[in-house]
């Protein structure tokens, strides 16, 4: 938990927000108080929930839930404007495998964003391609790109 706050002295204004954030710990982890330093997480799923709340922007609730480590991550996020009552959703995931990643958004206007990264080599310094399409349908557009970059 914890928050920050701002005061500019040249037009007397104040600002603040506000975060918590709460993980669930993966089945067999222990209490944070009793792990030592160097032990790694267990091998269960974890959830982490994030609130914030600024005066200016609204309310943000993140939400992540790793499905299995360093595989599939599930992710939420929702935006919410009390003043002008304006709010967004977006839901994501991502799959890494031994050599490339997939990740997809889906937001609550229907576009839907993916990305699709692999390496094209086995040695160090190999080259990387990346694909990319998002998909609006409210405005009923398609983009679609590519990418190629050689680490040296």
């Amino acid at each position: 938990m914890g928050g920050e706050g701002l005061y500019i002295g040249v037009n007397n204004s104040l600002a603040g927000s506000y975060v918590l954030k709460y993980t669930i710990p993966a089945e067999g982890d222990e209490p944070p108080r009793r792990k030592s330093p160097g032990m790694a997480a267990a091998d269960g799923p974890s959830s982490t929930m994030i609130a914030s709340y600024n005066p200016n922007q609204g309310i943000t609730l993140n939400y992540k839930r790793v499905v299995t480590p360093q595989r599939v991550t599930l992710g939420a996020e929702l935006n919410a404007n009390p003043m002008t009552l304006e709010s967004s959703v977006i839901l994501g995931a991502e799959f890494a495998f031994s050599r490339s990643k997939v990740s997809i958004t889906v937001d609550g206007n229907g576009k839907m964003q993916s990305v699709y990264e692999g390496k094209l080599g086995k040695e160090p310094g190999q080259p990387k391609l990346s694909l990319c399409a998002e998909v609006d349908h409210r405005k009923d557009e398609m983009r679609f790109g590519y990418g190629l970059s050689i680490d040296g």
